[in-house]
Formats: C-alpha cells, structure tokens, sequence
C-alpha cells in the first residue's frame, strides 16, 4: 500500500497492477476530512467509485448526487466532477481507477472526398502529409475531444489547437495561447520529441509529448495532459496533487490515440490513391473502410477489460489477505456487469434476485451481524421474466428510508405466484409509518418520480397494462411493500 497525501485528506492505493499494452489499473480507498472538498477536476482515466462510510454530495458535470454508505458511481474519462465532505466525519470511498481507452467517433466517408484533382492532391499529400491530415480532421478533433492538446509540426511550429487548457493557462497565459506564441509552445530541438517524453512550464504545469511517426517519416508531436502537480522542483498550485501513474498513463493513452488518428487518415489517403491505380479498387477500399470504421468509430469502453482488470485486483486483494477489500470488489464488478451489460426491458426472476444478492452482500460488508436477511422465493417463478433491475431500488429503499433509526436490521423478500400472477414482498423492521404517511407515499408513486419506488412504478407502467404497487405497514412492525405483476412470457435479456 502507498498513501497519497493531498491537501483534502489522502488515498491508500494497492500496488497497481503491471501496464500491458499501456493499461494501468489501481485500487485505493480515499478518504475526504470533515467539510473538506476535491475540486472540480476532469479525469483522464475511468474511475467507478463506492461510499464506504460518511455523506455528502458529489457533482458529476452539473448534476448533484447524495453520498451515502453503499452507493456507487461510474466516471467516465473526459467528465467534470467534485466530491464534497458535508459532515464533521471523514467520507471514505473505494476508487477503481483504470486507464482509459481512447478513440475517436470517425465518419469515414469523409476520408475518400480527397481532392477534385487526384494528382495535385497528392502532391500535396505526399510534401506536407501533417497539413492536409489536419486541414480535414480538424473539426472532428475539436468536436470529440474534451482535453487541451497542442500539434507542431516538424519545425516546432503549432499547427493546431483546442479550447479546452485548464484554468491555470488561461488566467496565466491565455493571450498567448490563443496567438500560439506561450513560452510551453516555443520552438524546440526537435530531437528532443522524437520519443515520448513529459517537462514542466513556468507555471508548474505537467505537459506531455508524443511523436507522430508515419512511415519512419517525423510528422511533428503533440502536447498535452496540462496538470497542475507539486512536484518539489515547481510552485505549489491549490487543490493539486502529485501525479499518479495511471494519470500519466491515460495521458499517453490520450495522446496517442490522436497520433494514431492521424496516421491512420495518412494511410487511408495514400492507400486510396493507390487503389486507383488498380483494378480491385472498389473491393478492396471497402473492406479497408469497414476495417478502419470497426477501429476509429468505437467510443464504448471495452467492458470486457474492466471487468476482467477488477477480477485481477480481486485475486491481488486475496494474496494480500485483504478479505474486504476482496469482496467489495467481487461484488461490485457483479453489480456493474448486470447493469452495464443488460439487453432489453426484461430478464429472468432468478438473475434478478442475484443482482440483489449482490448488492446485500456490499451491504452486509457494511452492517455486518446488525443485518439478517431472509429470502423466501418459490422456486415455481425462478424462470418467470420480470422486469429487469426492478428489485434493487426496492431492497434500497429499506436501507435508505426504513432503517435509519434501527440498529437491528431485518430484511425479508418473498415471492410466489397466485395464478396468472406474481407476488412480491419486500418487508423490513424498521420504524412503522402513520396511514396518512402510506397514503401519501402511495400516491406520489404515479407522478413519475425517477427515485426508489417510483422509478420502479414508471418502469412497471412502461412494460404492463396492469399491475399493484403498494407500500403499508408490517406486522408486528416495519414497512412492506407489496407488488404484483402478470406471470407470463416475454423477451429477456
């Protein structure tokens, strides 16, 4: 374990796991002091984040979410967001950090509208390859990149720019920015980028370089990352930290992308204007175009690695005889692939009540003894279909509003079929309500709230022309809510 120090609390980070093929994964468990706060920031790697104890908000771009013990969030690369301690007690999360993949959304049939002069463009092409890449791609980068990167040619020139430098540069330098004259952008010895590398400016700021190599030919490099650090040797910049390996990696990842998106363009021209000199070329530039579309148009994160990189980090956290760390981990990557990789409206009763089984475990983790619960299920509806992810937001619910005065948690799930219908029951111990109180819940369930219980009555509404919903009090105590839904066939997941 290695402990990053910051000036809003510390992270306790795993050993990482070693980078293959420039991806870079970590697991750490941060840790945010009473009314303290991590300041708007844009990641550059993907992070999936879980409050293990304490409160407080978490803004993701311009949206406001409560942090309570058992939530969890996905951040991907490219999004603002801010963590904020409201309380006296520490906020602790668990971060999963794994570098990013990134790739550019490409519309290919723009590559093959070169020039009306085949001859002159290639010319063109073939004594300035840099200017006509980006003289077609430069819309593009603008509109599907949200980090600060700079592109030089070959003679240290900026050739092209975004909008996106941190605040640092612009109150510092944005005059000189945007006439592409600031000292980070002055002419260097070339030799100096033929490999990647990272240096400072004035400011402190972390910037780093990547080469464009086409054909063994040096295009020029690119620029970016732009973090503010603190490294001994700069200024000190508030509410930065030291740079973390998996930041540097996702850079690299990030610059390189655009470095590859070039090349790739390069290659497309002149492997077009070779095709026309041929006899196969409508054949073979279609299956070039359909291969380069499979590889520049893909924006989703490959989940497969993910999920794969947290089954790593769980093995890691076994070795190291870290049993809940391991677990939450296992659980947590359960959870994620339910969610993430669901096809369709519905699935079967039994995968639902394992993503359920899932979640209680996270929640056990947290409660420990304090919390027993009950499964009672019918094994006659374990195939039945059912809406998918409508149990959870149930289950919730009774840890969000039903025990919140309780020390002793008790938690039941039955579920059985009364002819062509299924009935489900989530029942809990915790404070009974009034009639007037259940009332007034019951109704606001069809006003189409998309929080707990009424996210899951839209739901049900959209799939089912008739159904009951129905929250009142247990016996001898507690609350149950009560649902029922046609047994019948449908499609599934």
């Amino acid at each position: 374990m290695s402990i990053q120090q910051t000036v809003w609390g510390n992270i306790e980070w795993m050993e990482p796991v070693n980078p293959v093929d420039y991806v870079y994964s970590r697991v750490g468990i941060e840790t945010i002091e009473g009314h303290s706060y991590q300041r708007q920031h844009i990641h550059y790697d993907e992070q999936i984040i879980q409050v293990l104890s304490g409160s407080g908000q978490h803004w993701i771009s311009d949206k406001c979410y409560a942090l309570r013990p058992g939530r969890s969030f996905y951040i991907p690369n490219g999004e603002k967001h801010e963590l904020i301690n409201t309380t006296d007690k520490p906020l602790r999360l668990l971060i999963f950090s794994t570098t990013a993949v990134h790739t550019l959304q490409t519309d290919l049939q723009g590559f093959s509208n070169i020039s009306v002069n085949p001859s002159q463009a290639m010319l063109d092409f073939q004594a300035d390859p840099l200017s006509v890449a980006i003289g077609s791609l430069s819309e593009e980068l603008k509109a599907n990149t949200r980090f600060p990167f700079t592109i030089f040619d070959t003679n240290g020139f900026p050739v092209f720019l975004n909008d996106y430098y941190p605040l640092t540069c612009r109150q510092e330098c944005e005059s000189l920015i945007k006439s592409m004259s600031c000292p980070c952008m002055s002419r260097f010895d070339k030799d100096l980028f033929l490999q990647e590398a990272s240096f400072a400016c004035r400011n402190g700021i972390r910037i780093f370089s990547v080469p464009i190599l086409y054909e063994s030919q040096h295009l020029g490099y690119i620029h970016g990352g732009y973090l503010r650090n603190t490294d001994s040797s700069h200024m000190f910049l508030p509410g930065s930290f030291p740079i973390q390996q998996n930041t540097v990696e996702s850079v690299f990842a990030f610059l390189r992308g655009i470095r590859n998106h070039i090349c790739d363009y390069c290659h497309l021209v002149a492997f077009q204007f070779s095709l026309e000199q041929s006899k196969k070329r409508e054949e073979m530039v279609r299956e070039s175009l359909r291969r380069k579309e499979f590889e520049l148009s893909n924006m989703k994160i490959n989940y497969h690695f993910l999920f794969n990189t947290m089954n790593h980090m769980a093995a890691m956290a076994l070795e190291g005889q870290n049993m809940e760390l391991y677990r939450s981990i296992v659980q947590l990557s359960s959870l994620f692939q339910y969610t993430l990789r669901a096809r369709g409206e519905t699935t079967k009763l039994k995968r639902e009540l394992d993503y359920v089984r899932d979640y209680l475990e996270l929640q056990r983790l947290r409660y420990g003894s304090n919390l027993e619960i009950r499964f009672e299920i019918s094994d006659a509806i374990l195939e039945a279909t059912v809406p998918i992810n409508f149990l959870q937001p149930l289950v919730e619910n009774c840890f969000t509003h039903g025990f919140d005065t309780i020390e002793r948690k008790i938690l039941t799930i039955r579920a059985f079929s009364i002819g062509d219908r299924i009935s489900v029951f989530v029942e809990n111990n915790g404070r009974t309500l009034s009639l007037n109180e259940y009332s007034a819940i019951n109704a606001n369930l069809t006003k189409g709230s998309a929080r707990g219980m009424g996210m899951v009555y839209n739901k049900l509404s959209m799939i089912y022309e008739t159904f009951t919903m129905r929250l009142s009090a247990a016996i001898p105590e507690g609350s149950v809510l009560e649902l029922t839904i046609p047994f019948g066939e449908g499609k599934n997941d």
